[in-house]
């Protein structure tokens, strides 16, 4: 439902997110030939960043020619973006389902801090490191839970280093989400207790005649 103007500015961005990642999905499974772990990497990423990841996939990663792949993404810094999107896929899915679980409950800064830690990191060290990369890694589910573990360890700490402070400087002094909508409900004469009574209003004949009968001072 619209309310402000800038909700028809959030309504045009996810359409233009949800457009953006159809394209690098389709792209990614028909033409990229990349490991399956990468192609799903750039598809999360480009669904959080819209038209931002979007431009990300075409510089660093798209194929421009079959068979032209690996020399396109020899690039060091292409390099250096494929690996932070590996990194930051896994890690931002946990953050932001962990986000979205305690922003419902309403829990305080520092608790929501902590349970989008613990749940970035296991999502990216658990499933889009361990699981994913199996294929690539190979040996035991086990191995490459204790071989990645340092790796996802840095990648996920450099990322509260970066997200924490902004997090908590833009959210600052306002509380939770459910702490402010029950602050505004709570000052409502209903959830105070305190309804409002219904009384006549007088005419001006009835003022004029209780001043008439009201004794005159001497």
């Amino acid at each position: 439902m619209i309310i402000q103007p800038i909700d028809y500015l959030l309504v045009a961005w996810f359409l233009l997110a949800a457009v953006s990642t159809a394209y690098v999905a389709w792209d990614q499974f028909r033409n990229n030939p990349e490991p399956t772990v990468m192609k799903w990497g750039f598809i999360l990423v480009t669904l959080y960043m819209g038209p931002l990841g979007l431009l990300l996939y075409v510089l660093a990663d798209k194929e421009p020619r079959p068979g032209t792949h690996e020399r396109f993404t020899a690039a060091l810094w292409k390099q250096g973006v494929g690996s932070t999107i590996h990194c930051v896929a896994g890690d931002a899915t946990g953050i932001i389902l962990a986000a979205a679980i305690t922003a419902t409950l309403g829990l305080p800064m520092r608790v929501d801090l902590v349970v989008e830690y613990a749940a970035g990191f296991a999502f990216g060290l658990f499933i889009f490191q361990s699981l994913f990369m199996k294929e690539m890694m190979g040996g035991s589910y086990l191995e490459n839970v204790r071989k990645t573990f340092l790796p996802e360890f840095i990648s996920m700490n450099a990322m509260m280093a970066g997200m924490a402070p902004v997090m908590s400087f833009l959210m600052m002094g306002r509380g939770s989400t459910s702490s402010r909508a029950m602050s505004r409900r709570d000052t409502t004469p209903e959830a105070t207790g305190q309804a409002t009574r219904w009384t006549p209003r007088k005419s001006t004949r009835d003022v004029t005649r209780s001043r008439a009968r009201s004794p005159r001072p001497s």
